[in-house]
């Protein structure tokens, strides 16, 4: 927490993400308005060789919205924070028998004596 300014750091949600078929991913945010004090980290735990990339992030460029792709790399985290826009990138491993994307999703935020209710 140290180089985000945070005092105290409380995992507060586990979630897993596996896909294995998407046609069209949602175009979301998972958190906003927390001042830069909760974040989703995304943990690749699987992949698939040679994918397409796998995670879309979108700009706030309005009214462009330009996307970009990137590939998740197994143990390294991707840090999402206040409107942070992502989706799912298409993918189609059916044909691959047991291929899919696996991620842990940790969302962490700052608990400290000031914020606590």
């Amino acid at each position: 927490g140290n180089k985000l300014g945070i005092d105290a750091l409380v995992a507060y949600q586990l979630t897993f993400i596996v896909v294995s078929h998407c046609e069209q991913g949602f175009i979301h945010h998972d958190t906003h308005n927390t001042g830069d004090r909760t974040y989703n980290v995304i943990i690749p735990l699987e992949t698939v060789e040679d994918s397409p990339p796998e995670l879309i992030i979108q700009g706030t460029d309005e009214p462009v919205f330009t996307q970009g792709r990137l590939n998740y790399e197994e143990n390294i985290g991707i840090l999402l924070g206040d409107f942070a826009e992502h989706a799912t990138s298409e993918c189609d491993y059916r044909d691959e028998p047991g291929a899919m994307r696996l991620a842990a999703t940790l969302y962490i935020t700052d608990v400290n004596e000031d914020n606590v209710e």
